[in-house]
């Protein structure tokens, strides 16, 4: 499938023979798979048809493949499942998340990362992604031919090293890189002389569990995928996969991820969408006319206003490291933006099950204060406050005064035109919008808003910014309700023609939810975002559109 532009409609190709990497564990050769990197999708399956791994502490494993719509393809639904069991195999494949090397040590294949050229056929080059390369040795320490290596093509999966080496992915775990190929080979030469038995994930039982549990383990995967993934196919393709595996065999079970793979390949919409989202969000960082152009380091970080958004915004930035300075308007409003903000952290806390300690190591990087006093220290400056130009304006002139001159100048307006937010600076080159959505510190999308006065340091800069939290960026264009509010104008409009000709709004949103799979209702997001806040968006759009 070619997935290289995303105008372009995905190539399918037949599906592989679902015994291809079967072959690799019938030769008389003996195969260890050396790791140091990141070894996701094709890349892990190949190394799990090999007869032992080796894996260094900056390898990552995982078998992200649904996170495309579609299933692994090449016996990761079977071999993984027996390596580490199938409670674990599944809740991994599922999130697409990387496990580390710790976690799935016996793995039973060594990989490591040399120069490509000396690896491929440039005639029949080997499919890799992210670095990983497998390498093959023989009784003798000798390389095969690179043609058998280019035989095979590779996908990959992620678990981090140590979490790789516990579940049992991993035969062994090196310290540094260097003794990943020495490691390899001797686990080669202890096979070749009967020392260590040469095994096959695909043909072993392993860490599999009774067929009870695992059955059960794979009945409740499926009912939180029926809730997460509504209508969408791969989820459900994917446990039937591994549960015809379990039933039947390991060798069934490659033939039934070859018969579900090949309709989510060839006409599956949501596979084609989540990879053209894929696409779309990979290109965006790559803004036309940035080439060259050196970010600058944001270290320390205001916020304006902390409400709801700001607070989110604060506790994101603490998260990530950042010295953050907050600033309101009296103690009385700074002291509940405080609350906010720590409320929002305890939440994340008690989501993620991290100690209470982090509350405390994050709010040491928190300042809050009434005055400009510390502003000469921020990199960037995020304007967080109420929907009012004048208001924003007045900021904006007194931020060009406590700031330094190389200080970005960032507002979170939604709508507003930043053209006029900062039109009584003369710091118009630095003036920029970064448009996050609430939660701040869940949602991934942040809008970059650029004028046409903004910087190319100052675009190069939110663009680097935004990757370092963790956001995906959007470059926009500077107009009254952005990329995002425009898409969301006439979805609105359209439940309030409904709403006016006497349908239930809860009945709309029900609808919503249910048949066409939205988290949320369009009426649940006003009531999120608050009905103020919309009355206000829909009056400048108004105003815009009328002019």
């Amino acid at each position: 499938m070619d997935v290289i532009e995303s105008g372009a409609k995905p190539t399918v190709i037949p599906p592989p023979h679902p015994f291809s990497y079967s072959q690799l564990c019938i030769t008389i050769i003996n195969q260890v798979a050396a790791v140091n990197g990141p070894a996701l999708g094709g890349g892990l399956e190949l190394a799990m048809s090999c007869n032992a791994r080796v894996g260094t502490k900056n390898s990552v494993y995982g078998l992200p493949e649904l996170k495309l719509g579609i299933i692994p393809g090449m016996g990761g639904t079977q071999r993984l499942p027996r390596l580490i069991g199938v409670a674990t195999a599944v809740k991994v494949t599922l999130s697409g998340k990387p496990l580390p090397p710790s976690r799935v040590i016996n793995l039973n294949v060594h990989v490591y990362t040399p120069d490509i050229d000396e690896l491929v056929d440039h005639e029949n080059p080997c499919t890799y992604l992210h670095g990983l390369y497998i390498f093959l040795r023989v009784i003798k320490p000798l390389t095969l031919p690179v043609s058998i290596i280019s035989q095979a093509s590779v996908h990959v999966i992620s678990i981090q090293a140590k979490m790789a080496a516990k579940l049992g992915l991993l035969d062994q775990l090196v310290k540094k890189p260097k003794d990943l190929i020495p490691t390899a080979m001797k686990l080669v030469l202890a096979m070749a002389s009967g020392a260590k038995p040469r095994r096959s994930a695909l043909d072993s039982k392993g860490n599999l569990e009774s067929p009870a549990r695992a059955n059960e383990a794979i009945d409740i995967a499926r009912v939180k995928s029926r809730r997460k993934a509504k209508g969408t196919p791969h989820a459900a393709a994917y446990l039937q996969a591994v549960q015809v595996g379990v039933r039947k065999g390991g060798r069934a079970g490659l033939q039934e991820e070859v018969d579900q793979m090949t309709p989510l390949l060839r006409e599956a919409p949501s596979a084609k969408a989540l990879i053209h989202m894929f696409l779309a969000t990979r290109l965006s960082p790559k803004v036309p006319g940035l080439q060259g152009v050196r970010p600058g380091r944001i270290k320390t970080v205001a916020v304006l206003g902390g409400g709801t958004m700001g607070a989110g915004i604060v506790a994101l930035l603490l998260f990530k490291g950042y010295s953050v300075i907050l600033k309101e308007i009296n103690e009385k409003v700074l002291y509940a933006g405080v609350q906010r903000v720590v409320k929002t952290i305890n939440s994340v806390i008690k989501r993620m099950k991290l100690p209470s300690m982090a509350l405390e190591m994050g709010m040491r990087n928190l300042t809050p204060t009434t005055s400009y006093e510390d502003f000469n220290k921020c990199d960037l400056v995020i304007e967080a406050i109420i929907e009012n130009i004048p208001i924003k304006q007045k900021v904006f002139a007194d931020l060009e005064k406590s700031c330094r001159s190389d200080c970005i100048l960032a507002t979170n307006t939604s709508t507003l035109d930043i053209d006029v937010v900062g039109a009584k600076t003369k710091a118009q080159d630095r003036i920029i919008g970064l448009h996050f959505f609430s939660p701040a510190h869940v949602m991934p999308l942040l809008e970059i808003i650029r004028t046409n006065n903004t910087s190319k340091t100052t675009l190069a800069t939110s663009i680097d910014f935004a990757k370092r939290i963790g956001k995906t960026a959007v470059t926009v264009g500077n107009c009254v309700g952005f990329t995002a509010n425009r898409i969301f104008f006439p979805y609105g409009q359209a439940a309030a023609f409904l709403v006016d000709h006497g349908t239930d709004p809860y009945r709309i949103d029900d609808v919503l939810k249910k048949m066409v799979n939205m988290p949320m209702g369009v009426h649940e997001i006003g009531d999120l975002s608050g009905l103020d806040i919309l009355a206000h968006v829909t009056k400048s759009y108004k105003t815009v559109m009328l002019v």
